[in-house]
């Protein structure tokens, strides 16, 4: 009974061995992400997500979707915690504008 027992736990533990960590917040100053987490399977990256000035989105991420990211502010990695960098980016006018500028293009 009690092998059994520690296989569970061994089991549970080593679980999360192998897996992805990332660091995840969601629309934070970049300086104030510290939470780690374990990606869960198929998770195979890690992505930075600029929501607006100074602030981020930091969360694990399948690498069909980062491949497939249309948006200019997103940033794919793999390795643990190689979203811990902080993006010293910064929204620019100009790639606010982009889509305005599309649209009018569209229309002539």
């Amino acid at each position: 009974m009690k092998f059994c027992l520690i296989l569970i736990v061994n089991g549970m533990i080593l679980s999360g061995v192998g897996s992805l960590q990332c660091l995840t917040c969601y629309s934070v100053n970049p300086g104030s992400c510290t939470q780690i987490w374990n990606c869960p399977r198929h998770y195979d990256r890690c992505a930075t997500t600029l929501v607006a000035e100074n602030l981020v989105t930091k969360e694990c991420m399948r690498s069909d979707i980062c491949n497939n990211v249309v948006s200019l502010g997103v940033f794919c990695c793999s390795g643990d915690l190689c979203n811990s960098a902080q993006h010293t980016r910064s929204l620019s006018p100009l790639l606010l504008g982009i889509p305005v500028i599309a649209a009018v293009i569209m229309h002539i």
